[in-house]
């Protein structure tokens, strides 16, 4: 709703059961009043990040891991799993 690019799923986890309300992008606009729509694009557009910073965040994550890897490898250091736990060479 904030741009006309392509979309993918979001992913949801839960430890306890939750019911999922869908509404099409087609009802939401066409049963959803305008100064509600406009409550909801605001909303987004200042809690959501855009996919620009997306990809910068992934993309500094990547490069930490890699720094963090190599300088553990260099000072013969225990490497982190993914899982946060370390794991000996």
């Amino acid at each position: 709703m904030l741009d006309r690019g392509p979309h993918t799923a979001s992913v949801v986890t839960g430890d306890c059961p939750v019911e999922v309300l869908v509404i099409s992008k087609y009802d939401f606009y066409h049963l959803i009043d305008t100064r509600t729509q406009a409550l909801m694009r605001e909303y987004a557009e200042r809690t959501y990040l855009d996919e620009t910073l997306i990809r910068k965040t992934i993309h500094e994550q990547n490069q930490w891991d890699k720094y963090r890897d190599n300088l553990a490898d260099e000072l013969e250091l225990p490497r982190p799993s993914p899982r946060g736990s370390t794991t000996p060479r």
